[in-house]
């Protein structure tokens, strides 16, 4: 199967390259976009201009895969350097653009990637969106996996270990999630639940007005009822793979973060993963050529260890993030703007937010930006689900609900 993956994927790249102008990528450094843009500097020899965004801190940064890959095909490469203020800065231009409250900084970088591809007068680029979705490439996937590997022997202390490493959340893990994580391996969004429950955090902040007006079924509720019936006898991986292609994919990566912020900038951004013929292909593969053990996107890797230098094939996933809350701090203490946002009478007047829960967030983010200490997603979600909710309200006078 790698030969017709591979065949596919050539062939879907060279028809996204169609086009009256020339065609530049996104190069994150990742597998995705590495065996993509790759693929297209074979199909159109010639500079291929690439798109990258770096960070100041390595746990975000990928700049130096980037410029490696580019190096070796002789692309040119471009670099956006992102940092903290810029994403301060450019917060509430981005919830105008997304039109729509956001939970993460991400979109934020992209729009500046797109600024830089207009600035150097490209119109279309390239992208990997897709791939993970398609070929199981998440470590939600891996959770997943995990979570069912540790309920099927409930009291093995190893496996509830794995379980906890595999998760990377000690310290949830530590409190007593551990046992309920490893019961739920066979309940319905099992891998789900931290995103669940993230937005849960955010709706604890909501005034009694707010979620009174927003009253309605619980987004757990929701989701499963509008699961097709035959999802109900799918493969776990598979079940997994549904979800996260019909929310995230459709409503974060595609539109909010994607084609918005790039149209922001009068960019048009394709994705050859998205290719009918490519998810056709990747919806009958079994599981066991998506995910073994912890080893993710096997077909995929198969594929890629052909076309691309060793490195780069045998890269570990590193999901793409950016810097969240403590963008909206200096020296410990809330920038002006965000302070002025959060001001008790302000968030009183408006009667969207209760003013002591949101106090009490904010005190927990300055504590964790004075001390280091990283705060859960949970935490981020609503704080950054704050700030860009009241921007959004400011930009678009959306009145009370």
């Amino acid at each position: 199967m790698a030969d017709e993956l591979e065949a596919l994927l050539r062939d879907a790249v060279a028809l996204q390259l169609q086009a009256d102008v020339p065609v530049a990528a996104y190069l994150s450094g990742g597998l995705d976009s590495s065996l993509l843009v790759t693929l297209a500097a074979q199909a159109r020899p010639g500079a291929l201009n690439t798109y990258g965004l770096n960070f100041d801190h390595a746990e975000w940064d990928e700049g130096p895969h980037q410029r490696a890959l580019a190096d070796t095909l002789g692309a040119q490469h471009h670099s956006v350097h992102c940092r903290e203020a810029d994403i301060a800065a450019g917060l509430a231009a981005t919830v105008w653009h997304a039109e729509t409250p956001l939970v993460r900084t991400a979109p934020v970088p992209m729009r500046l990637l797109a600024q830089q591809v207009q600035t150097r007068g490209d119109k279309v680029v390239l992208s990997g969106e897709g791939a993970d979705e398609a070929f199981a490439g998440y470590d939600l996937f891996k959770f997943n996996a995990a979570m069912r590997f540790a309920a099927s022997a409930p009291g093995s202390a190893s496996r509830q270990a794995f379980l906890g490493r595999v998760a990377g959340k000690g310290a949830a893990l530590a409190r007593g999630d551990r046992a309920a994580s490893g019961a739920a391996a066979s309940a319905i969004l099992a891998a789900h639940q931290p995103r669940l429950r993230a937005s849960r955090r955010f709706q604890r902040l909501w005034s009694p007005h707010l979620q009174q007006a927003c009253a309605g079924p619980d987004a757990q509720e929701a989701l499963i009822a509008a699961l097709p019936a035959r999802w109900h006898q799918a493969h776990p991986l598979t079940q997994a793979q549904y979800v996260e292609a019909h929310t995230l994919l459709s409503g974060q990566l595609l539109s909010t973060q994607g084609d918005r912020m790039a149209m922001a900038h009068g960019v048009e951004v394709r994705m050859p993963y998205l290719d009918p013929r490519i998810l056709a292909l990747a919806s009958r593969l079994p599981p066991s050529l998506k995910l073994r053990g912890l080893q993710d996107k096997l077909l995929l890797r198969r594929v890629a260890a052909r076309v691309l230098p060793a490195a780069f094939a045998r890269r570990p996933k590193q999901a793409y993030r950016a810097p969240e809350t403590g963008c909206f701090f200096n020296a410990g203490q809330p920038l002006p703007w965000v302070a002025e946002l959060l001001a008790p009478e302000a968030l009183r007047k408006l009667g969207w937010f209760e003013p002591n829960a949101v106090a009490l967030l904010l005190a927990r983010c300055q504590r964790s930006v004075s001390a280091g200490v990283a705060l859960g997603d949970a935490d981020h979600i609503a704080f950054v689900g704050l700030i860009s909710t009241l921007l959004w309200q400011q930009a678009f006078q959306v009145g009370t609900p």
